[in-house]
């Protein structure tokens, strides 16, 4: 299984950067789960350690890798070329797509933002809203993956979005998805309250 990561650069750059400052600080790098090491889901623990590590080597500063795409000129060249060839956008992004190996995309996730950013709630979690979204594009190809998580911390408040990609991944089967995580998502908040 192949995850792409959404990698915020403010949290990475010393001093950090304000999220009122606006430019461009998110950069794309991924990250490949195989089998044995990863896939008989065991140990939620031992499972959790690995993709840890893996977020933190592939969004690495001090050996450059977080800039694995956003710095591959040779990568952006072949892309700029795609769209000065042709104004066909289904064609570009049914060949963006075919070259994508990401399974599922999220962003914010991993111990360095946490640590960075670590909420310290005064009083036990509570879900004070749930919802979920298809992608916009339900009739054309979208380059996003199959399934979209993001992670954010904001005004006090921890937020999750799941979306999905119509174009690569039936509604059903992320209406299940939905149902099972906000299920879980439950429990770990009904646990939290009964241990403060």
């Amino acid at each position: 299984m192949q995850f792409g990561l959404a990698t915020n650069l403010r949290f990475r750059v010393d001093p950090n950067i304000d999220f009122g400052h606006m430019r461009s600080l998110t950069t794309y790098v991924d990250t490949k789960l195989s089998y044995p090491s990863f896939g008989e889901f065991e140990n939620i623990w031992s499972d959790s350690k690995l993709i840890d590590d893996l977020i933190a080597k592939s969004s690495d500063m001090r050996t450059g890798a977080i800039f694995k795409y956003s710095h591959n000129f040779e990568d952006i060249q072949e892309m700029n070329d795609l769209f000065s060839s042709t104004n066909d956008t289904d064609y570009i992004m049914n060949f963006m797509n075919s070259i994508s190996d990401s399974d599922v995309c999220m962003s914010n996730v991993g111990t360095y933002v946490f640590n960075k950013k670590q909420p310290n709630p005064s009083e036990p979690f509570k879900i004070a809203e749930t919802y979920f979204t298809d992608s916009m594009c339900k009739t054309r190809h979208c380059l996003i993956s199959p399934l979209f998580y993001h992670v954010s911390y904001w005004n006090g408040q921890l937020m999750f979005a799941l979306c999905s990609n119509k174009a690569r991944i039936g509604s059903e089967f992320t209406e299940r998805l939905v149902e099972i995580y906000k299920e879980n998502l439950k429990k770990s908040v009904e646990n939290n309250f009964e241990k403060n």
